[in-house]
């Protein structure tokens, strides 16, 4: 289960995208070719935390 940090709703799995669309052509040199980058599947945010199941 994950918590996304932004829009705070919470969720089984995260939804996966190209580092190319999330963070565009400028910073192509930061990332591996075809990295894929974890995002909430509300708000397209990356600031997730992973929520332990003992959490309330």
């Amino acid at each position: 289960m994950y918590i996304c940090k932004e829009c705070g709703k919470e969720f089984i799995e995260p939804k996966e995208i190209s580092a190319e669309k999330f963070y565009g052509v400028s910073n192509l040199f930061d990332y591996p070719c075809g990295e894929k980058i974890k995002v909430c599947p509300y708000c397209d945010s990356n600031d997730l935390k992973e929520k332990d199941d003992k959490e309330e």
